[in-house]
């Protein structure tokens, strides 16, 4: 069995580094005896999330868990590098104050999207698209699709962990287990 895993840093288990077999793909994929593909990346866009599952042969993976993430998160491609690069609004270091960390390079012009033309209304559409996106490439496969972030989703996730409320701050250990023990029952409770 081998199961994919795509989403951003918390997916990726940054906030419990060195502690990565607490995450909750390894708990996963340690329970079902599965191979682990996480191609998680901090910063990653619902947009990326959609890409990746159309450029990877989907018939290679057992089960998909997807974490949807921030809306207004975007990525762009570096011709230069050859590379997807991602488009972030996080706020900076604490050391920076509250300055705005548009962290993919052309930093005015991401300024300028999201200071003057970004609103949620276009977020929200764009959760929408994308989230259709990858139910219709994963229709007739084994998934969840979870999402993690500080707003309210505004699609029928099979988990949604706003912060505050499905856990605090910090993105910690408890709160994998908690995502592992919800996936863990939804399977065995869908199956």
């Amino acid at each position: 069995m081998k199961i994919y895993f795509d989403g951003c840093a918390k997916t990726r288990g940054d906030a419990i580094k060195p502690y990565e077999y607490n995450r909750f793909t390894t708990l996963l994929c340690n329970k079902l005896g599965a191979e682990e593909y996480n191609i998680a990346r901090g910063g990653s866009s619902n947009r990326r999330l959609v890409r990746n599952l159309l450029e990877h042969d989907l018939s290679k993976y057992d089960l998909f868990v997807i974490q949807m993430s921030k809306r207004e998160r975007l990525e762009w491609y570096n011709k230069t590098k050859k590379e997807w690069r991602n488009v972030c609004t996080n706020i900076c270091a604490p050391h920076k104050g509250t300055e705005k960390d548009y962290s993919s390079g052309k930093k005015e012009h991401f300024k300028y999207y999201f200071d003057r033309i970004y609103t949620d209304e276009m977020g929200i559409i764009d959760e929408k698209i994308c989230f259709s996106a990858m139910k219709s490439l994963l229709q007739n496969k084994n998934h969840v699709i979870i999402f993690m972030g500080n707003h309210e989703c505004s699609v029928p996730v099979d988990f949604s962990y706003r912060k505050g409320k499905g856990y605090h701050d910090r993105f910690d250990e408890k709160a994998h287990k908690k995502i592992y023990n919800d996936i863990i029952r939804h399977l065995t409770t869908y199956k």
